[in-house]
């Protein structure tokens, strides 16, 4: 469960609710706790969660804090020429329910395409991020249309925060706003969030050509959130379709809670349409051209702005720690590094090639096995907490079963094959240690790091470190576990 929701459960008074707007038609300046409180919008913000590749820290840092910059910046925004969101709050609610779409299609795809397992696994999350960011915020040329008026001040949408009741009607701009949005857009997402995904340079020149307004040229970031605004029945027909997109691996059944979006059963075709199409074709030249404007908007922008502008409202819901302080605490989670992670170009692949990637379809056992690596290397598995899967015991990786293979399903999401499969076929790659027949190991668990008082046994696999961290990486025995006596 959320922290933030958590807090709010917890809280012992009731925090009374600011007015929508007043009597004469002003609406008020709200925080981002008030303005996320809605029943809808709480629902959104779990699941987001539940689709994160994340730790809670670091889904706070990345998701949660983008999410609070445009609550502020949008407040109760409506959006015009869409009959559902055509009201106050309307802007932000179609933002949240596209990226909760857009996440979770994105589990049906391996990206990027053509890659090996290993490439593809180690790069989830940061793609589920610019996935994440995209659906979030492509919306933000729309804020051009809207005129704003505020009593004894001045609120530029979604670059700064109102200070002053304000009111809102529509007009029509028929100037290129792909730059200014651009930029406003880029200024929502926490810079230790670019920091982290520049990791993958061509994930974020991705991520950026899809912001600077050129989404036709973002091939599967715009394919995504295409489809999720389908699923979300929004209207397209202002955007430009690309061709037909297939999934590289079948779609598992997605499931919603209306009202925040609603999606049908996806289907599974191949994804090479969408490289080879003309219209949405990504490659070298097209992110070179892309790079002036990207470069632009990065040195333009200053997201000290956003936070001071911010403090008026809620001094600690715009509080970002200082950078270097937080990719300290982060490369504790996320210990791959661009040197142990090598970041492949994103390549064509014909359609030959991805017929004989169809022919010889990767075992599940192998992608558990990249995705365990990747998710403890990135911090998705906790190492040596009490709620962690996998602990280290004298040199040993300590892994926990059956909870693992379920964590890998729900990440998956893939219904082609069960758990007692998935588990004999790991254990038949025999990377885990075995001895006479037995290799399946008991510890102990205490409620405490003095390993006193009760405890609970877990079972699980014992697998040499070195096979998961690099040489010199593995971190101390975990202060929770001492072996079965």
């Amino acid at each position: 469960m959320l922290k933030w929701l958590r807090n709010k459960a917890g809280a012992t008074t009731e925090t009374r609710p600011i007015p929508l707007q007043q009597v004469d038609g002003w609406f008020t300046p709200q925080n981002a706790d008030a303005l996320l409180s809605t029943k809808e919008r709480k629902r959104a913000l779990q699941q987001l969660w539940d689709n994160s590749p994340f730790s809670q820290d670091v889904w706070d840092i990345y998701w949660l804090q983008t999410v609070r910059s445009l609550a502020v910046t949008v407040q109760q925004l409506p959006l015009d020429n869409e009959d559902e969101y055509c009201r106050p709050g309307g802007f932000l609610d179609m933002a949240l329910d596209v990226a909760v779409c857009a996440v979770r299609l994105s589990r049906g795809y391996m990206l990027p395409p053509g890659a090996q397992p290993e490439e593809q696994a180690a790069q989830s999350s940061a793609w589920t991020s610019a996935i994440f960011w995209a659906a979030l915020l492509h919306n933000m040329e729309r804020l051009s249309g809207l005129k704003v008026v505020v009593q004894n001040g001045v609120w530029i949408p979604g670059l700064s925060v109102p200070d002053a009741p304000w009111r809102v009607r529509f007009e029509v701009n028929s100037g290129d706003v792909h730059a200014r949005t651009a930029a406003v857009a880029l200024r929502l997402i926490p810079s230790p969030g670019i920091t982290w995904i520049a990791r993958w340079p061509h994930i974020l020149d991705l991520l950026l050509v899809y912001l600077s307004g050129k989404k036709s040229d973002a091939g599967i970031l715009n394919a995504i959130v295409l489809n999720a605004r389908e699923k979300c029945g929004i209207k397209t027909n202002d955007i430009a379709l690309p061709a037909p997109v297939e999934l590289a691996i079948p779609a598992a059944t997605i499931e919603q809670n209306p009202p925040v979006v609603s999606v049908e059963q996806g289907t599974a075709t191949a994804i090479s349409p969408l490289i080879d199409s003309g219209d949405n074709n990504y490659n070298d030249n097209q992110l070179k051209e892309a790079q002036p404007v990207v470069s632009a908007l990065v040195s333009a922008i200053d997201q000290d702005d956003l936070s001071e502008s911010s403090s008026g409202i809620d001094e600690s819901q715009t509080h970002l720690p200082v950078t270097a302080d937080l990719l300290n605490v982060l490369d504790q989670q996320l210990t791959a590094t661009v040197s142990a992670t090598p970041v492949p170009e994103v390549s064509i692949t014909s359609s030959n090639e991805m017929n004989e990637v169809e022919k010889k379809p990767v075992p599940q056992e192998e992608l558990f096995w990249a995705w365990l690596i990747n998710a403890v290397r990135d911090g998705s598995l906790t190492i040596n907490n009490s709620d962690s899967l996998v602990h280290i015991m004298s040199q040993y990786v300590f892994l926990q079963t059956p909870d693992c293979f379920y964590r890998f399903f729900s990440i998956c999401n893939d219904s082609s094959i069960d758990k007692d499969t998935l588990q004999k076929n790991f254990e038949s790659l025999n990377r885990h240690y075995s001895r006479g027949g037995k290799g399946i190991y008991i510890y102990r668990k205490y409620e405490n790091e003095n390993k006193e008082g009760r405890y609970t046994k877990m079972s699980g696999y014992m697998i040499a470190s070195e096979l998961i961290f690099d040489k010199g990486a593995c971190p101390s025995d975990s202060s929770w576990l001492s072996p079965n006596k």
